[in-house]
């Protein structure tokens, strides 16, 4: 699964969540202008991206909008759900997403 997003003064973000194992997955949080990439495994998508909220909150920043949510992980509901809390002040039109299975 990929999101992308945009946080802070306009920086480009990917979240890329990847399934290693039965309920590991790793993710990779990617500053899109620097290449930084803050590495790290969790138990769901909606950790991985609660986790991500944390680290940037840690930077002072936070998400402006959700640009695309590529989802190749289930289930959705949970993943839409954690995106929302990512994005609390922003706004989100889930019916432009990509959804593949």
């Amino acid at each position: 699964m990929r999101i992308k997003f945009t946080a802070g003064n306009s920086t480009n973000y990917v979240l890329a969540i990847e399934w290693k194992s039965l309920y590991k997955y790793q993710s990779q949080l990617i500053c899109v202008s620097t290449g930084e990439i803050v590495e790290y495994v969790d138990s769901s998508p909606m950790q991985s991206i609660l986790k991500a909220k944390y680290i940037l909150g840690l930077k002072g920043l936070s998400v402006l909008s959700v640009d695309s949510i590529v989802e190749y992980l289930n289930p959705i509901n949970e993943v839409l759900d954690a995106v929302s809390k990512l994005a609390e002040n922003a706004e989100v039109d889930f019916d432009r997403f990509e959804y593949a299975s």
